[in-house]
């Protein structure tokens, strides 16, 4: 899978994307494509735009909930990566966690979770869907055409659940309410208790 064949000094592993019998298969090609780019993301994050098209590309990072417009073209990709502090990252890729399938004109999609911590901030869990498009002059080789990447909000990560922040919000406030409703109907069989035993003590006297 040479994604990135103008890096002569460290050449991908070509017949890792290759199936038994010669022919390259999603699983094959994103398991080659998700080792090579997450060691750069990691370690060398000023070369992670190699992996883009000078055109073509589109790149979008966003946290949590915020909205963010995709960036164009692999110079305007690489103008944007210092920024995201990726450099000396510690990612985990969820076992099992890559996802792929064949999609249009022999591209393949590639969805990716797991978590990463930068330097000063806590480890998040994220999400990653890459389209891989074959490169025009060797069918063989791919460069990432788009790529999606979203830090999952904490609150939507400790519930366990790929919901917005707003369900998790709403799974609370139904769980108070229901606790609201227990301590309302416990204070009214108090209340009929204490005015049942009012009775009895006055009928008795």
């Amino acid at each position: 899978l040479p994604l990135l064949s103008s890096t002569r000094s460290h050449p991908p592993p070509q017949t890792a994307a290759m199936a038994a019998d010669g022919e390259a298969s999603p699983t094959t090609v994103a398991k080659s494509f998700v080792k090579q780019y997450y060691e750069f993301m990691a370690h060398r994050p000023d070369e992670l735009h190699k992996f883009y098209h000078k055109e073509l590309s589109h790149f979008t990072h966003a946290d949590g909930s915020a909205e963010a417009e995709p960036i164009v073209g692999r110079d305007a990709i690489k103008a944007a990566l210092p920024a995201l502090g990726y450099k000396g990252a510690n990612i985990t890729i969820d076992p099992g966690s890559v996802d792929c399938q064949w999609s249009l004109a022999s591209g393949v999609i590639v969805m990716v979770t797991g978590s990463i911590g930068v330097a000063g901030k806590a480890t998040r869990a994220f999400v990653q869907t890459f389209f891989l498009a074959p490169q025009e002059k060797n069918a063989a080789a791919y460069y990432v055409r788009n790529d999606a990447f979203r830090l999952i909000h904490p609150d939507v990560a400790a519930n366990g659940t790929a919901g917005s922040a707003a369900e998790a919000a709403r799974a609370r406030a139904e769980e108070a309410a229901r606790e609201e409703a227990t301590l309302r109907e416990a204070r009214r069989a108090e209340e009929a208790a204490r005015l049942a035993a009012a009775e009895a003590a006055e009928a008795q006297a």
